[in-house]
């Protein structure tokens, strides 16, 4: 208890409002406190939804009765008909007029300090002690205000997903994570392949209780927290890769399955690649493997120097020619063609016809394959001649980003100090601080840094741009990082302290 009191109090003063203390006070006036953040009764009703929302307590300056002296408040909180015999004693110092809480923070004091039941209303009462610094009068003490507050129970801000339909099967420590929506932390997605059986969601990884479970529908979730009371997991009956959403709150759960791609490996063979028409992965020149994207699977890409000539992309690389193939829809089409369909061996014209692209001239190019709609960008490879540093490093100013250095027409580097914190690549700076632009990002959030892949998202790119994606330095010094723009990759190198 004594220290959930302590860190309420480190709360108390960080979250209020200091005014400069003069030692100057009104002529003879009460302290007169009020609230801010509830109704004209002080009534509240919490809901998480409004867990960052603000109230606060307010009070006048007082009087320090002609002494001259300043005036040191202390905020007093007890339960009503307690008459404050002990009440949760929130010293505020001088110059202070002002103590504020988020609606989630004062739900959990209600919970935790006053062990108040959620759902029902609590009433406590507050009031200011205002003292006179080093004048022997007796302290003022304001109006008492009378609280009623409805707490609520939170919901959990962790969820994992275990059942005989999971990759981890029936084991709680085994479970999967599930996602939490930055913006609204009650909802939670997950999306993966799902066997036939069932599952349902833990709270803790580990343990099977507490758990949300199939309420009325395999549409609402309900909520099991006693082995006495009965199981009901969600069905699911067929294997596939499903996306799964959930509010904790609203207690709405959605769970559909989504296409899977059809490889999740795929090779170009052909003239215009180092390896040419090798076509067996287990020679010691394999063929050119394409890059999967890891955040949307559907997608391919291939970057580099490329000669001049046809190729193909084969869905197998087993040393046999006779496979299904991605192939143009036309032989040797325009690459501005981005039209491509998936042949099997001996399907028709395209495969008898072996219908290739053709690269005429020879460069940097990157290609990529969407299997999902069957199209195909072969693009030469036109480098950013600038490319920055941005984060922690110079406060997220864009028009202060470190510029890197240009090593090649591809490569830049940068070595200097980095501090704790994050920072992406961006491909344009200016004076107006707009971050709507273009960056280098990782493919994921703060990966480690011996993860050498990052992507280049433009504007509205997908998911690495939604959520800001951007690699995290978490431990300070002198660092040297390189970025390939056409290959893609990255190179983050510890220096020393």
């Amino acid at each position: 208890m004594r220290k959930y009191i302590f860190l309420m109090l480190l709360f108390a003063a960080g979250a209020c409002k200091k005014n400069v203390d003069t030692g100057v006070v009104p002529a003879s006036t009460s302290v007169v406190l009020s609230t801010s953040g509830l109704d004209s009764s002080n009534n509240l009703v919490l809901v998480q939804l409004n867990a960052a929302n603000p109230v606060a307590f307010n009070w006048t300056s007082g009087s320090n009765r002609g002494n001259n002296s300043s005036i040191s408040y202390v905020l007093e909180i007890d339960k009503a008909g307690d008459n404050f015999a002990s009440p949760l004693l929130l010293p505020q110092g001088k110059g202070v007029f002002t103590l504020g809480w988020t609606i989630g923070q004062l739900d959990d004091t209600l919970l935790n300090h006053w062990k108040a039941t959620p759902g029902s209303a609590t009433q406590l009462q507050a009031r200011v002690v205002a003292t006179v610094s080093g004048s022997g009068l007796t302290p003022d003490t304001s109006n008492v205000i009378t609280l009623n507050l409805t707490p609520y129970q939170p919901v959990s801000t962790t969820l994992f997903v275990v059942g005989s339909s999971t990759p981890g099967g029936l084991d709680p420590t085994q479970a999967a994570p599930m996602t939490p929506n930055p913006q609204n932390p009650t909802t939670f997605t997950y999306q993966g392949p799902l066997a036939v059986g069932s599952l349902e969601f833990i709270t803790t990884l580990g343990q099977s209780l507490p758990a949300y479970i199939m309420g009325a529908s395999n549409k609402v979730l309900a909520y099991r927290s006693s082995a006495a009371q009965p199981d009901k997991p969600f069905p699911i009956d067929s294997s596939k890769v499903y996306l799964i959403t959930l509010d904790l709150l609203t207690l709405n759960i959605s769970i559909v399955p989504v296409a899977q791609p059809p490889y999740n490996q795929l090779w170009i063979i052909g003239a215009p690649f180092p390896n040419g028409w090798d076509i067996n992965a287990s020679d010691p020149t394999p063929p050119a493997q394409m890059f999967q994207n890891p955040n949307n699977p559907f997608i391919f890409t291939y970057a580099g120097i490329l000669a001049t000539g046809e190729f193909k992309i084969p869905t197998v690389v087993d040393g046999n020619f006779n496979v299904t193939y991605y192939r143009p829809i036309v032989s040797d089409p325009p690459i501005t063609d981005n039209r491509a369909q998936l042949v099997p061996f001996g399907s028709g014209l395209a495969d008898a016809n072996d219908y290739k692209w053709e690269i005429y001239t020879p460069g940097p190019y990157q290609i990529l394959l969407n299997t999902q709609v069957d199209t195909i960008a072969i693009t030469p490879f036109t480098p950013y001649p600038q490319l920055w540093i941005m984060g922690q490093i110079n406060s997220w100013s864009t028009s202060g980003a470190t510029p890197m250095v240009d090593s090649t027409p591809y490569i830049f580097t940068y070595k200097g100090e980095f501090p704790l914190g994050e920072f992406k690549i961006p491909t344009s700076v200016n004076t107006a601080s707009n971050y709507a632009i273009p960056y280098f990002r990782p493919y994921m959030q703060h990966p480690p840094l011996t993860d050498t892949l990052c992507q280049y998202v433009p504007v509205g790119g997908g998911i690495a741009d939604e959520d800001d994606y951007k690699w995290n330095i978490t431990t300070a010094g002198t660092y040297e990082v390189i970025i390939n723009q056409l290959l893609g990759t990255i190179h983050i190198i510890y220096v020393g302290p």
